[in-house]
């Protein structure tokens, strides 16, 4: 969830670009207007985010930096609120953001933290301007719910960690709570309108048709609304192919707290 304030200019309705969350259908924002949207949020984000941090996501953003290691590419790096808690086992990190502005912020975190082996870039989820096989691990915070397609973010996902890496995503989707379930969806065309986010998307689903093995999906905050998500590339498993079944999806997990990172160990610094 990125909480935004900004006038709409969508037009809610059915028909062609039209896209179908939850109850409607709504107009899907493109990516020029969602940078448009955190260029202007910028400033204000981490204290908004802060707020729903702690209203209701618990721990997940601690969880998936726990979880990285090695070459990382981070999704949607934002502010990067997550840069200065990646773990020891992190040797460096690409972020990518659609918003000058939230680089902007990220690039004075990182000055800030004395952080090393990061690179910040400009950039689209939907298409990375990367190699393939380049990472180790693809991280991916409360992202999913603002990109326009979020099955090419997918793809390009796989296509850019090596066999054996890992996509780990923390993202709010449809709670588990019916009480919690209908008012998300009641909310989510205004949510489409003035945030670009959906609030109800289930991003399981986009991670198995991109040939992912979805090994692990823990629900838990607020209403069992937040999907915690580590999902494997494996050698011989292509966009079309059907990936076993997934792991437990009821599971609720608590909050894990990594060491602070200050950039890969001495040794590999350069």
């Amino acid at each position: 969830m990125r909480p935004l304030r900004d006038r709409p200019h969508l037009v809610v309705g059915l028909g062609a670009g039209g896209v179908t969350e939850g109850r409607a259908a709504v107009s899907r924002p493109g990516t020029e207007r969602i940078a448009r949207l955190f260029d202007q949020a910028a400033r204000r984000y981490d204290r908004q985010m802060g707020f729903f941090e702690r209203l209701l996501f618990g721990g997940a953003r601690a969880w998936a930096t726990s979880k990285a290691r090695g070459a990382v590419v981070e999704l949607g790096v934002g502010t990067g609120l997550n840069l200065p808690r990646y773990g020891d086992r992190v040797e460096r990190v690409i972020g990518v953001d659609v918003s000058e502005g939230m680089l902007g912020v990220a690039r004075r975190r990182v000055a800030d933290h004395g952080l090393r082996g990061v690179e910040l870039r400009k950039g689209d989820a939907q298409a990375l301007d990367l190699p393939d096989a380049t990472a180790d691990t693809v991280v991916s915070t409360f992202t999913f719910c603002t990109i326009p397609d979020p099955g090419a973010a997918s793809r390009e996902a796989h296509r850019v960690l090596r066999p054996g890496g890992t996509f780990v995503l923390a993202e709010h989707g449809p709670p588990t709570h019916p009480l919690a379930r209908a008012v998300m969806r009641a909310a989510e065309p205004l949510s489409i309108l003035l945030a670009a986010d959906h609030l109800t998307r289930d991003p399981v689903p986009y991670l198995e048709r991109a040939g992912f093995t979805v090994s692990e999906v823990h629900r838990g905050g607020l209403g069992g609304m937040v999907f915690r998500v580590l999902a494997r590339r494996d050698d011989g498993l292509g966009g079309g192919s059907e990936p076993p079944p997934v792991a437990d999806r009821s599971l609720v997990v608590g909050s894990m707290a990594p060491a602070p990172w200050r950039g890969p160990p001495a040794h590999r610094r350069r």
